[in-house]
């Protein structure tokens, strides 16, 4: 028992003087002017021990007594530091004399970091300090302007900030010209760039062509977005709290006259008239006087306007747009593991009156490595609640209001000495209520505004998992598994108008001069992607030979989901529910399921680290084409030639290096919706719907197929 004893003691004794010889150091990598350099290589030299450095070139490693780390950054002289009694070290890195070209640059379907002098496409990065440098409170928006055929528009002013991307012009006439984005090697809808944070963004890669973009298929036609999100860090825990504020305001509106006032009729002599109930400015010029505006009210008062232009009266109907943007973030983790766990709260307000829209999203980024085998796991939730005024509701109810609820036409076309905002209380002010506004050809547009909404509850998933497993020095495996998932309650409403038997006379038998009982819609939709993904990967050298290239396939499946139900002539005009009607409901429920098969290669061939040659396929099998003929290949190969390696004596202060580089490649886009090859039967279309009460009625696709 008692050597028992003194073995246990000393065995106890040898594990703690092990212990105690190794520790923890930590450190931060910057350049000779003191920027962070990121993701730089620390390496125990001589062995397989390392870690990473995050984005802000801090990194935490265990070292024992005499090491010394090898820190290394692409575009930087690798440097030795030698440990000795420190526990911090701060290294200042050298740009390198051989080329000041990246070695990596984040592409291809696998979001593979490889050497940039091989690539013979047109791809450009974006880091995370170029994108967050203007504080955008969105990632498109921190994209304008810094990639070249990269064009950004907004396709309107409102708050869900609804924007138009294309990479070098249109490629189609009908059918889609965005690019597919890809976010941690995901593919995903284009309109989700909204839900990812710009402070959460490690880079974005641009693949500007279809030849760039080949591994992604049809899907990448218009080419790629790609976006990487942080990881995490190897250090201890970090908070990081920033808060964006933006203000949007109409930067201009269309070149109006100011010269003639309401009018669209002549008298004898052929000179024009002022009319007070139209919209139309062909009346007589300005000159100052009282003239009255719009009927008399059924009380006998008239409204009497000064018959001169307002200036920017028109202009002062839209309100300053305010988003208000918090983000708070913690990273942190180990030498085997790293988490990123962040929160954003954006509360938008429109320049469109009580247009309101908030944004609050969730992301946890997590990796842990074993011994060959890797894993990764993101995931993001985004919650948004919005509230706008709608518009163009003739595409919904059977009582719309027709082309006349654009709120924007209404306010162009106002007349130059209306006084428009004059009418927002609309409910209290007799002369802006539908009893009393002076236009016989449009509604007061704040009342619109308030009667007239669309009210939605948006849930959005991200989620992927990647399992990277080492096989050896030469090959390896990658899993990649991706789903996204977006859950739309949507309700539309029109609100009752009630128009006196007086006016009815005055407007005769147009809309604006009728009652219109309330409507509603709800309708409830849900569209899910899921990838799958599975590639062998490849890279070998033979002295001055390489080849590095991967095989595999990916199968992508999209549904969605959709319901409705439509009540018109509401009882109680408040209650917006759609069984708070009379006569036939109107209900519509969609499925739409399409799936893409791929088989995917490439392969990229080197020589002494200055000539390229890289050629690709891929073949996919889509299920929206005919089953005898819903398969096609897309070849492509690209070339680059580094002249500056070759004849060195050409680099100087302002070259320091010159790439020749070309592509080809042979894409195909299919431009159709589900079932669209197909002859179908739909239950009438438009207001028109079936069935009615007993009565059943099916209609056929107007195009045979």
């Amino acid at each position: 028992m008692r050597r028992f004893l003194s073995l246990f003691t000393m065995l106890m004794l040898c594990s703690m003087l092990a212990f105690s010889q190794s520790r923890v150091v930590t450190g931060k990598v910057t350049d000779k002017a003191g920027k962070e350099v990121p993701f730089a290589s620390v390496v125990v030299k001589n062995t397989k021990t390392g870690v990473t450095a995050d984005a802000n070139g801090q990194y935490s490693l265990r070292v024992k007594a005499g090491d010394v780390l090898t820190i290394s950054s692409s575009g930087y002289t690798a440097q030795d530091v030698p440990v000795e009694n420190q526990t911090s070290l701060f290294t200042a890195l050298e740009k390198s004399t051989k080329s000041d070209i990246p070695e990596v640059v984040v592409t291809g379907a696998l979001n593979r970091r490889i050497n940039a002098k091989s690539i013979g496409t047109a791809i450009t990065t974006i880091g995370a300090d170029d994108i967050q440098k203007v504080k955008a409170v969105n990632v498109q928006n921190g994209l304008q302007g810094k990639v070249a055929g990269l064009s950004v528009v907004s396709v309107n002013s409102g708050v869900l900030g609804d924007t138009r991307i294309t990479l070098r012009g249109i490629r189609s006439l009908t059918g889609n010209n965005q690019p597919l984005l890809v976010i941690d090697g995901v593919p995903v809808a284009l309109d989700l760039i909204n839900s990812v944070a710009p402070g959460d963004v490690q880079d974005v890669s641009v693949l500007k062509s279809n030849a760039a973009a080949i591994l992604y298929g049809q899907d990448g036609a218009n080419g790629a977005i790609l976006i990487t999100t942080k990881k995490g860090t190897r250090n201890k825990p970090t908070i990081n709290i920033s808060t964006t504020a933006q203000f949007d305001r109409i930067s201009y509106l269309p070149k109006l006259q100011n010269d003639f006032g309401p009018g669209e009729t002549e008298d004898a002599n052929g000179l024009a008239v002022y009319d007070f109930f139209t919209n139309n400015s062909f009346g007589p010029r300005y000159d100052g006087s009282m003239v009255p505006l719009g009927d008399q009210l059924e009380n006998g008062q008239q409204l009497m306007v000064p018959y001169s232009n307002i200036p920017n009266e028109r202009y002062n109907f839209f309100n300053t747009g305010q988003t208000l943007q918090n983000d708070i973030s913690i990273s942190g983790g180990d030498e085997k593991s790293r988490f990123l766990f962040s929160v954003q709260d954006a509360r938008i307000t429109g320049v469109m009156p009580k247009d309101q829209n908030r944004r609050t999203s969730f992301r946890l980024n997590s990796s842990r490595d074993f011994s060959k085998l890797s894993v990764g796991f993101n995931f993001n939730y985004v919650l948004q609640k919005s509230n706008t005024v709608l518009q163009n509701s003739a595409n919904i109810f059977s009582n719309g209001r027709g082309q006349f609820d654009d709120i924007y036409t209404s306010v162009i076309k106002t007349g130059g000495n209306v006084p428009l905002t004059s009418f927002k209380n609309w409910r209290d002010n007799p002369y802006a209520s539908p009893n009393g506004y002076y236009n016989h050809f449009g509604y007061n547009p704040y009342m619109l505004i308030d009667i007239d909404r669309s009210i939605a509850t948006t849930h959005r998933a991200i989620a992927s998992v990647d399992l990277n497993y080492k096989i050896n020095t030469v090959f390896s495996l990658l899993y990649r598994l991706g789903t996204t998932v977006s859950v739309l309650n949507q309700q539309d409403r029109i609100g009752a108008i009630d128009v006196s038997p007086y006016m009815t006379s005055k407007r005769g038998a147009s809309v604006w001069g009728q009652s219109q009982k309330a409507s509603v819609r709800d309708l409830a939709q849900t569209q899910t992607r899921v990838s799958s993904e599975f590639f062998l990967n490849f890279k070998k050298s033979f002295k001055k030979l390489s080849i590095d290239g991967l095989v595999g396939n990916s199968i992508l499946a999209r549904q969605t989901t959709r319901t409705s139900i439509t009540g018109n002539n509401l009882v109680i005009p408040t209650l917006f529910n759609g069984s708070n009607r009379t006569g036939e409901p109107i209900v519509f429920g969609d499925l739409n399921q399409v799936r893409t098969v791929s088989a995917i290669g490439q392969a990229t061939f080197g020589y002494d680290n200055k000539f390229f040659v890289t050629l690709s396929g891929r073949n996919d099998w889509d299920s929206r084409l005919n089953p005898a003929n819903n398969n096609f290949f897309y070849p492509g190969a690209n070339a680059s030639v580094m002249i500056s390696e070759i004849f060195p004596g050409i680099k100087g202060n302002q070259n320091n290096s010159l790439k020749l580089k070309g592509s080809y490649a042979r894409s195909g886009n299919v431009n159709l919706n589900a079932y669209q090859l197909q002859n179908g039967f739909s239950t009438g279309g438009g207001i028109a719907q079936f069935p009615f009460g007993n009565l059943p009625g099916y209609s056929i696709n107007d195009q045979l197929r």
